[in-house]
């Protein structure tokens, strides 16, 4: 199990996050390191963060590597999940937004299969 991930310097956590991802077995976590990286004005925490699970390495990772929403889900609108920016990978996530995913919430970005 994995420590929860203090607030961090962004540059510390784009890193800490890429040195997770590649220690894990998920192709879409290697798929997800190679894309570029956000900057890190982009990659900024609201709260503490537990890394226990895949999802939550997931969404952390594609916060990293995601591409930055221009009109932010409502959660996101609404200060809600640990990050402070609506980020995003289309076909990842469950076409939801990093902090939703994390969250295991409803994101109004979603789009009806």
């Amino acid at each position: 199990m994995l420590q929860g991930l203090p607030l961090v310097d962004p540059s510390d956590l784009r890193d800490f996050v890429d040195a997770v991802a590649r220690k894990t077995q998920s192709a879409e976590l290697h798929y997800a390191i190679k894309q570029p990286q956000l900057p890190a004005s982009q990659v900024q925490l609201r709260r503490v963060l537990a890394l226990d699970t895949i999802i939550q390495r997931t969404a952390v990772t594609w916060q990293v590597h995601g591409q930055l929403v221009p009109e932010p889900c409502d959660n996101c609108q609404s200060g809600r999940g640990p990050f402070t920016s609506c980020v995003c990978k289309d076909d990842f996530m469950q076409n939801r937004c990093a902090n939703c995913y994390y969250s295991g919430e409803r994101c109004s970005l979603e789009r009806s299969e």
